[in-house]
């Protein structure tokens, strides 16, 4: 499954990159490291193949649970 992560800035959304991942757990995992690690204050989404945007709080929701 494809999941898109975007930065979200004063501008609107940027696109980061593309991630390939086997589940969402996976992919939130992904999204946690990328919100981590960004250079700017700005917020870092996720968004599944189905359309559903995650924040770094429902990341952690789903790895958590």
């Amino acid at each position: 499954m494809k999941f898109q992560f975007f930065m979200v800035t004063g501008r609107g959304y940027t696109h980061i990159k593309t991630l390939q991942a086997a589940s969402l757990r996976e992919a939130c995992r992904e999204h946690i490291k990328a919100w981590h690690s960004r250079a700017s204050s700005c917020a870092v989404v996720m968004r599944a193949p189905d359309g559903k945007r995650y924040s770094y709080n429902d990341s952690m929701g789903v790895v958590n649970a």
